[in-house]
């Protein structure tokens, strides 16, 4: 899905009359949280009936949804109430990959949700990561 900040929405032609102005669009209104937002709604619906017109009038079954920067459970179930009201829903082999930029809440969604692969970047991370996900998983059995 966009994965545009204020910033970058705001120069596009026009797009400084409908951003906000943040000190730090990295971790502003973008991603996940802009999906569900009043102020965003239609254009995201816009971008859920794109996917489901590829899927299920163009065939193209093997088109997935990616979210960027969830930070919640909570927030990656707001998405995915938005989507299913826009008639975009997991059924039928559609996958959501969610993208959890902040460690704590990819140990958070990613053990306690049942997810089933994490990647990290950079490198380096990974036993940091690997650590966090083996202490959430004694923690939820």
């Amino acid at each position: 899905m966009s994965d545009f900040k204020t910033n970058e929405y705001a120069n596009l032609l026009a797009g400084r009359q409908f951003e906000p102005a943040e000190e730090n669009p990295m971790i502003g209104f973008c991603g996940a949280n802009r999906y569900y937002s009043l102020l965003f709604r239609d254009g995201f619906a816009l971008e859920c009936r794109a996917i489901r017109k590829l899927r299920e009038e163009k065939g193209f079954s093997n088109v997935n949804v990616m979210v960027p920067f969830c930070r919640t459970p909570q927030e990656a179930d707001k998405v995915l109430d938005v989507m299913a009201a826009a008639g975009l829903e997991r059924k039928i082999g559609l996958e959501v990959y969610v993208m959890c930029e902040i460690p704590s809440t990819s140990s958070l969604i990613l053990v306690k949700a049942g997810i089933d692969s994490i990647s990290v970047t950079p490198p380096d991370s990974f036993f940091s990561v690997k650590q966090h996900v083996a202490q959430a998983e004694k923690v939820t059995k």
